[in-house]
């Protein structure tokens, strides 16, 4: 798999006909970037690498979970506390009765 480099035209301007190939613009001119934009399957799946797309799923939860945090904090943080008192006498007699 080779890199291909971003292209990144702000002022891309398209002919009537809306072709790709039709592309238009004084700055991706003058830095030679139109015979990349020409070669670029237009047709095509995009491709995504999964490491990234995972990346910005995890990125995603991490922004709903604070979301939810922040709206729900008054009663999350009473279960937590809750959940706590629970886990903390478990873990206590899990020696205990492991010995006997």
């Amino acid at each position: 798999m080779s890199r291909q480099r971003v292209v990144n035209c702000a002022g891309i301007k398209r002919d009537s006909t809306h072709s790709p190939t039709k592309l238009r613009s004084k700055g991706c001119v003058k830095r030679g970037l139109l015979p990349h934009i020409t070669q670029m399957n237009w047709n095509g799946k995009p491709h995504t690498i999964r490491w990234k797309r995972l990346v910005v799923g995890a990125i995603c939860a991490m922004i709903l979970f604070a979301l939810l945090i922040s709206r729900f904090s008054g009663g999350f943080l009473a279960w937590l506390g809750w959940g706590l008192f629970v886990i903390m006498p478990v873990r206590k007699a899990r020696p205990a009765l492991r010995r006997r």
